[in-house]
């Protein structure tokens, strides 16, 4: 009779957690939703905008 397996978290050795993940996306044309009003939302903006996204802001006030 088998053992029954049951998941656990592994890591990549060697591999330091990342703070974000660098996709790389084709946008033109394509919607991006971007929610928050934090000193970065702006900047993020201009990038999705800048890969040809149609981007829509969420956010309690504008910035």
């Amino acid at each position: 009779m088998r053992t029954p397996r049951a998941p656990r978290e592994t890591r990549s050795p060697g591999l330091e957690p990342l703070a974000v993940l660098p996709v790389f996306v084709t946008l033109t044309g394509k919607r991006a939703v971007l929610a928050g009003a934090n000193g970065g939302a702006a900047w993020k903006v201009k990038l999705l905008a800048a890969a040809g996204a149609h981007v829509d802001v969420f956010a309690p006030e504008p910035t």
